[in-house]
């Protein structure tokens, strides 16, 4: 005895929706934190957290957005891109000693001008090993962001395409290995 089984588009059109949403779920999982990020951004740690248009970056000796501070520092800016702190790596290095001896937390700086409420942003290592940087937002509510590294993350190609993307002799962007 033979049996059939058919399927109706209906329940193909059904599977395909829940397959699709299933990816665009597990993809947007791992964007969270900043491991497998697949669209171009500045770099920027304070991500999912907003500070009144303030942004922290790890940046290298020339203040571009880095995935580490080594031969440059922690760098805040103002929602206009102007600078309102700058950390060397000296000074992080110096505190992590200063925090090791002591075993109490270490200002690593505080801004020259005052932000949303009044206050200047600061960055503190915390005994946590954590960095803590203290702001506000345009409300004037203090906002504490805390990282422990800086974060990988998809910087921009000479060419335009993302990374690992190559112009064809069409002029488009594809992943495929055209050398």
């Amino acid at each position: 005895m033979m049996s059939r089984f058919s399927i109706k588009p209906q329940q193909i059109i059904s599977a395909a929706t829940l397959a699709l949403m299933l990816f665009v779920s597990v993809t947007g999982a791992f964007a969270q934190d900043g491991e497998f990020n697949i669209a171009n951004d500045d770099g920027r740690l304070n991500v999912a957290t907003f500070m009144g248009g303030s942004n922290v970056y790890c940046v290298d000796a020339t203040n571009t957005s880095a995935t580490t501070y080594v031969g440059g520092g922690f760098r805040v800016l103002d929602d206009l891109g102007d600078e309102m702190l700058f950390v060397a790596e000296a000074d992080i290095t110096a505190a992590a000693a200063t925090m090791a001896q002591t075993g109490q937390y270490v200002t690593l700086g505080v801004g020259n001008r005052p932000w949303y409420g009044g206050q200047p942003v600061a960055i503190y290592l915390l005994t946590s090993g954590e960095y803590q940087l203290n702001s506000a937002d345009e409300y004037g509510k203090t906002v504490e962001f805390r990282w422990t590294s800086c974060r990988t993350f998809t910087t921009g190609t000479v060419d335009g395409c993302a990374p690992a993307w190559d112009r064809d002799s069409s002029g488009h962007c594809v992943n495929v290995n055209l050398y």
